[in-house]
């Protein structure tokens, strides 16, 4: 990982470098599709953490594009 300090790059040895863990499942008993992100740095802990949930669908290609 880079990091800019001051206009000049510097890489974080591998050791120091932030982690993310994401799982993903699709809960049967909601109906639901689950997240769970957390992005840690190890000489920090957790900078970031992210749960929810959510339902989906695919829905046909109009061709109309996006507002």
């Amino acid at each position: 990982m880079t990091v800019r300090v001051l206009g000049r790059a510097r890489s974080l040895p591998a050791l120091a470098a932030p982690r993310v863990t994401l799982v993903e499942r699709f809960d049967d008993d909601a109906d639901v599709q689950r997240v769970s992100l957390r992005l840690s740095a190890p000489l920090i802990g957790t900078l970031y953490r992210y749960e929810g949930a959510f339902r989906y669908r695919i829905e046909p290609d109009t061709g109309q594009g996006t507002p």
